[in-house]
């Protein structure tokens, strides 16, 4: 089974989110989570499952805080307990 990476030109043609918020929203799960995403030279590339990350971040920021929506997807989709690490976005 191949996987299907999108860069973030494809992120913001098919799902509608700017590039430059992709790459922040990225760079800083990069920081918690080593291995999200993916830099060919210097530009990001995502798996369907980061895209849905970025996502879910950039729908739930209108509902809740950045810092929030973000701590909710890495709950969501790492099963990382936020309580326990210190994130700011």
């Amino acid at each position: 089974m191949s996987c299907i990476y999108y860069g973030t030109a494809d992120v913001e043609r098919l799902f509608g989110i700017d590039e430059t918020y992709s790459k922040g929203v990225a760079s800083k799960a990069a920081q918690v989570i080593s291995n999200f995403g993916e830099k060919e030279s210097g530009a990001w590339r995502f798996n369907f499952r980061e895209v849905v990350f970025i996502k879910h971040v950039k729908d739930f920021t209108g509902i809740l805080s950045k810092e929030m929506a973000f701590k909710s997807a890495l709950e969501l989709f790492y099963n990382i307990d936020c309580n326990r690490i210190d994130i700011r976005i």
